[in-house]
C-alpha cells in the first residue's frame, strides 16, 4: 500500500520522478510550502512535512544557513514524507 511509502521509496520505485522531487524542492526553499503539492501522481502536504522534520523547517527559516544547506535539508523533510 503506497499510504506506508515515503516520497523516497516511491522515487526508488520510479512512481515519481527526480524532476517532481526537485520542483517540490525548490518550492520549498522558495517558501511556498502550501498544504497540498502535487507530485506525481501523488499529493504531498509540505507543510505537514516540514513540521515532521524539526531541522529542516529550522533551516529554511534561518536566514544564516547557505542555500545548499536549506536545500539539502528540503530535500531531506521532502523525501522523508508519506504522500498520498
Amino acid at each position: 500500500m503506497t499510504n506506508d511509502l515515503t516520497l523516497d521509496d516511491l522515487l526508488k520505485t520510479k512512481l515519481v520522478v527526480e524532476e517532481d522531487v526537485t520542483r517540490a524542492v525548490q518550492a520549498a526553499v522558495a517558501g511556498d510550502r502550501s498544504k497540498a503539492y502535487a507530485i506525481g501522481n501523488y499529493t504531498l502536504d509540505l507543510d505537514a512535512a516540514f513540521k515532521a522534520h524539526e531541522v529542516a523547517s529550522k533551516a529554511l527559516s534561518n536566514p544564516q544557513a547557505t542555500l545548499a544547506y536549506r536545500w539539502n535539508m528540503a530535500r531531506a523533510a521532502i523525501l522523508l514524507a508519506r504522500p498520498v
